[in-house]
């Protein structure tokens, strides 16, 4: 019973582990090639993978903990931590261990949890989940408490941790193309490979026949792996922009229990840190309380109006609207619970976000029911926002900001906005109303546009956020 249970929950998730299995032999293999091709030039690599060079060649002994975030899965640090693997150096000697559910270390760590209090022995952890330990803004905590359950579970020291979503495979898939895996009738590619294995994992041949149903993954992985040793080490190198892409847009974060290197992480700003501003900010993560796969399916548009009084005070309205594009979708039937169910369907969000710190809010919609908290010194406020499939809800509230803009001969007015990890694209609009004389006389973005707000101006900025953005307007009296 217990081997079934850790099979149905372990191969909801296992439809994308494949991307440990693939990036962690990439990673390993350069670098292998890093420490031997003494012609390759260091100042050339990006800095995302200088520093997975300093986690896995500098050092003689070393673990790095790599987890496929599953972003499909909303978790507040990115998505369900479901698929775990470890590269290894020991004495020089590179490996990579294989790929297991998250639920294998579970209860790993139950076990020992277990015979701890019964020994009355104090855990050196508060819980043994690891799968729960991605529920923090603050990707330094999450990784952290990753690290410190992995090895209370195992045994084995953990030095470092690499974070990947789905994306990142999407890419490999995108520089491989296509693979075809005859057996199964299917073609995958980069832009069907999740809802195709997903489908097959829950409601294929081998599930039904109540047998091993990841073969498809292990066919896959075969498949996507001789492409990609179908070029030399060197070829591979060519996926240095988009490895610093996917960085930036967070679909890779690192962190270090080395102190010198972890700095260097949160410099690199590979390191998911939400750090407040002491201008305009705005942070918006979202966690799906309702295991299924619906969170690529909402769209979201933020909307920020701040309008900035004579007296450098300014009034910020912030308008969240949140859609459910899909339908229910994916019905299979589930022999073990013997039931139906969907891969996608409702959608249950918590909502966190950090504005500037000791805002007070106002003039909140009547669906928005927000309450405030704090995670170590940070100041957050959160809300349930539930989506069924084909609806939406607009979500407004107002707030002033804490400071007073400085109204000399030049205003100068900036707003940041950051990206959670793993999350997909949204659309942000910023809108911008400054009093007069007041004119807009430079601005670090290209595309504004201009419209009417009674007798005010507003210059308007609307971008996506797929990575963190700073926006930054001067204005001149006339």
């Amino acid at each position: 019973m217990k081997k079934a249970r850790l099979q149905h929950r372990s191969y909801f998730r296992r439809s994308v582990a494949i991307a440990l299995v693939i990036f962690g032999i990439y990673l390993a293999a350069l670098a292998i090639w890093r420490a031997i091709d003494t012609w390759s030039n260091q100042a050339k690599q990006p800095p995302v993978v200088q520093l997975i060079d300093q986690m896995l060649v500098q050092k003689t002994d070393t673990r790095v903990l790599v987890l496929l975030l599953n972003s499909s899965e909303a978790r507040i640090g990115g998505g369900f931590s479901g698929s775990v693997t470890t590269l290894t150096k020991d004495r020089g000697k590179f490996s990579v261990e294989p790929v297991q559910s998250v639920y294998y270390f579970d209860d790993m760590g139950v076990a020992r949890f277990n015979a701890d209090a019964a020994a009355g022995r104090k855990p050196p952890v508060e819980q043994p989940f690891l799968r729960d330990s991605n529920q923090n803004i603050e990707w330094s905590t999450n990784a952290k408490i990753m690290a410190d359950r992995y090895e209370y579970a195992t045994g084995k020291r953990i030095d470092s941790v690499i974070a990947l979503t789905p994306d990142v495979l999407k890419s490999l898939l995108s520089y491989t193309g296509p693979i075809t895996l005859s057996q199964y009738g299917k073609t995958l590619s980069a832009a069907n490979f999740l809802e195709q294995v997903e489908l097959e994992v829950e409601s294929g041949i081998d599930k039904q026949q109540n047998s091993e149903p990841k073969s498809i993954l292990g066919e896959a992985a075969t498949a996507v792996i001789s492409k990609l040793w179908s070029k030399n080490l060197i070829q591979l190198t060519s996926l240095y922009p988009t490895i610093q892409k996917l960085a930036s847009q967070k679909s890779i974060v690192l962190w270090s229990r080395d102190q010198n290197l972890q700095q260097q992480v949160l410099q690199s700003q590979v390191g998911g840190e939400v750090k407040p501003a002491d201008y305009d900010y705005l942070f918006i993560a979202e966690q799906n309380s309702v295991a299924n796969k619906s969170t690529p399916y909402i769209q979201q548009k933020v909307v920020k109006k701040i309008k900035i009084g004579e007296d450098g005070k300014a009034v910020v309205d912030v308008t969240i609207t949140r859609q459910h594009t899909s339908d229910y979708a994916g019905n299979f039937y589930n022999p073990w619970g013997k039931f139906n169910m969907f891969l996608i369907g409702e959608n249950k969000s918590v909502i966190k976000m950090v504005l500037p710190q000791q805002v007070k809010l106002f003039g909140l919609s009547n669906n928005l029911r927000i309450q405030s908290d704090s995670e170590a010194d940070l100041q957050f406020y959160q809300f349930v926002s539930d989506l069924l499939p084909l609806t939406r809800e607009t979500y407004t509230f107002s707030y002033q900001l804490p400071f007073k803009y400085q109204m000399g001969d030049n205003l100068d007015v900036v707003s940041q906005v950051q990206k959670q990890i793993g999350r997909a694209a949204y659309d942000f609009e910023l809108q911008i109303i400054a009093p007069p004389p007041y004119r807009l006389a430079a601005a670090s973005v290209n595309k504004l546009s201009y419209k009417s707000d009674g007798n005010n101006l507003v210059v308007d900025y609307a971008t996506a956020i797929d990575t963190d953005k700073i926006i930054s307007l001067k204005y001149a009296k006339n």
